[in-house]
């Protein structure tokens, strides 16, 4: 019955409240920084094509996350280019999906450093389904209605990248926040629609000796209407085949990551221990990322000086 009943305030959690965190989120940010920025698009040294796959809370009906995308670099005309599909259930009657088309210009500020502004275009349909709700109260039967609403929107970002080693965005997701009409029909008295959110993040890769680097991140998230939250991480990467990490996001877990890379094909897990009151009913979150590499980008930025490894 607990579990029933927190599903289902789950569920309707995004209907009652507009300010709820709407957006997925990923502990191996590292991989997905250009889904959360799209000015990212095109940074690596390489064109990953990649599926992530992302169960939250696990114990119970829970958010599940599926995104499958990639991206590339023209060298040619400083320009990036990416997209994704994505499937996001989050837990009981709310369910999105749809895909973004990424699109990012590199201005070439010296030979070690370059500021990059990047778009994404989404389209997303976002569902109600309260057919299997069991409520404790059935005079309400808005609750067992089904509901789909079509959303176009925007992401912007902008980036600034030294030597390949830091890189410091700030992006803006869900930016028209567009009005849910079809949930404002049946939830009278709301104003039920998507909330822009606000991201700043910074990732430094520093070499420890020969072989051995240590990449350290952060990402703040905000939509000025709730409390702030931010991921603290660390993954140490040896020779470029091999990493592992810890990562803490505030108030809600502690990660253990790990990953491996084979030649173009590289896998990475991590383990999501709950922090919260959500600890009662969850035994955590687990997430994998399956990655391959289509090929190095021969032309970039950086300095002559630095030392890079072939690393994740």
């Amino acid at each position: 019955m607990k579990k029933l009943s927190l599903s289902f305030l789950l569920s309707v959690g995004f209907i009652a409240c507009v300010n709820a965190q709407q957006l997925p989120i990923f502990t191996n940010y590292f991989f997905n920084d250009y889904v959360i920025n799209p000015a990212f698009t095109g940074s690596e040294r390489f064109s990953p094509v990649q599926i992530t796959y992302r169960n939250q809370w696990l114990g119970f009906n829970g958010p599940q996350t599926i995104t499958a995308g990639g991206h590339t670099f023209l060298e040619n005309q400083n320009i990036g280019i990416g997209g994704m599909l994505f499937s996001d259930d989050m837990g009981g009657a709310i369910s999105q999906r749809g895909v973004a088309l990424n699109f990012s210009y590199r201005i070439v500020l010296n030979d070690r450093s370059y500021l990059a502004t990047g778009l994404a275009g989404v389209i997303n349909q976002y569902a109600y389904d309260g057919s299997n709700i069991v409520a404790a109260v059935h005079t309400d039967q808005s609750l067992y209605s089904q509901q789909n609403q079509v959303n176009p929107d925007v992401n912007v970002g902008l980036a600034y990248v030294l030597d390949d080693r830091l890189k410091i965005g700030i992006s803006a997701n869900q930016l028209i926040e567009k009005r849910m009409n079809t949930w404002n029909e049946f939830t009278t008295g709301s104003d039920n629609r998507l909330v822009r959110q606000v991201n700043f993040s910074a990732s430094y890769l520093a070499e420890l000796s020969r072989g051995v680097e240590l990449e350290s991140y952060g990402i703040f998230r905000t939509t000025f209407n709730t409390p702030m939250q931010f991921d603290l991480g660390s993954r140490l990467l040896y020779k470029g085949i091999f990493y592992a990490g810890l990562a803490y996001r505030h108030q809600d877990a502690v990660s253990i990551l790990a990953g491996y890379k084979n030649r173009n094909f590289v896998v990475g897990y991590s383990y999501d221990y709950t922090t919260s009151e959500l600890n009662q009913y969850s035994t955590g979150s687990h997430e994998i990322v399956l990655s391959y590499r289509l090929k190095v980008n021969k032309r970039r930025i950086v300095s002559r000086s630095v030392r890079m490894l072939d690393q994740f």
